[in-house]
């Protein structure tokens, strides 16, 4: 601290505020959520973080987020041989420009050899690949006989992306659970280390006008029954939660957007603990996204802006992929 320099105290800054108004009260610039949450225009306190809010992966300190591209995989295409040959120079240009991952949305009807071959220059063992959200346990065990046919393991980070419940609540198409738990029993053990088979999506609820509060509700509700079930199928309640990541919406507006990254944090550490699982178990991967509901069709010049601001408090807020 510089000689006889004095530190400012939080009434300081209350004062100095306030000066600026120019005899209004700071109370005229608190605003409220949708989920009725006072928003105050300058905090001087704060309460101390919970364990679970900071808890994050020493690989993500490490090397920092994990930046995601995703990429469509479609069944329409007419050339589908040209198709997947300019998807694969896609996969191949994203990482070349700073992309770490990919995810790759696989439509009905992909055969595992064009999945293959869209991922042809992509080495699954040091690369995360991610099945986005709604994919089915076929095109799940796909990218697992790619990875084994390459004599690889898929690098930690990977997602099989399975949703069933996400999958109901987005097309009303019903997916038995009972088979697809019992794929995951039976593949779980040649899984590598930190790959996740359910995908709790919860961008779905948010892009259909879900505040923060319910998207989340609906995440935590939709992990405790993929946690359920699991348990149910015989995996220990550390393995089970281990299978489980979040894909979460991000928004432009960056102080709730890491504000709802850490609840998420912290409802998803409450559920494993209090299920009888270990501190270790209970970190939650989180997979941020930028939400697709915060984007215009009229006013486009900004969503640079808008991205850049959500991706930062993704990261901020302790997100291991972007």
């Amino acid at each position: 601290m510089p000689p006889g320099w004095t530190p400012a105290t939080s009434d300081d800054w209350l004062a100095e505020a306030a000066r600026t108004l120019s005899g209004r009260s700071l109370a005229d610039l608190t605003s409220t959520t949708r989920d009725d949450i006072e928003i105050q225009s300058l905090y001087s306190d704060r309460p101390a973080t919970p364990p679970a809010a900071r808890a994050l992966d020493s690989q993500r300190i490490e090397q920092g987020w994990d930046i995601r591209q995703g990429r469509p995989l479609l069944s329409r295409l007419v050339n589908r041989a040209i198709a997947i040959d300019a998807l694969r120079h896609r996969i191949s240009d994203d990482l070349t420009g700073g992309a770490t991952s990919v995810e790759l949305d696989v439509g009905p009807g992909v055969a595992p050899r064009e999945m293959g071959g869209a991922l042809v220059d992509v080495d699954l063992a040091s690369t995360p690949v991610a099945l986005a959200p709604h994919a089915s346990p076929a095109i799940a065990e796909s990218i697992l006989r790619i990875a084994a046919n390459r004599r690889r393991v898929l690098a930690k980070g990977s997602c099989l992306g399975l949703d069933p419940l996400g999958e109901w609540a987005r097309s009303g198409r019903i997916v038995e659970s009972g088979p697809v738990t019992a794929w995951v029993e039976r593949e779980s053990a040649g899984l590598g280390s930190g790959v996740r088979v359910f995908t709790v999506d919860a961008t779905r609820y948010a892009d259909a006008g879900a505040t923060e509060a319910q998207a989340l509700g609906w995440a935590a509700a939709t992990g405790v029954a993929y946690l359920r079930a699991l348990v149910e199928a015989g995996l220990p309640v550390d393995d089970a939660a281990g299978l489980i990541g979040f894909r979460l919406p991000a928004t432009a507006d960056q102080f709730v957007t890491i504000a709802a990254l850490r609840a998420a944090r912290i409802m998803w550490a409450r559920v494993v603990t209090a299920s009888g699982g270990s501190q270790e178990a209970a970190r939650q991967y989180q997979h941020a996204v930028t939400a697709a509901h915060m984007y215009s069709r009229r006013d486009p010049w900004v969503h640079l802006l808008r991205g850049a601001s959500a991706e930062l408090a993704a990261g901020v807020a302790g997100a291991d992929a972007v």
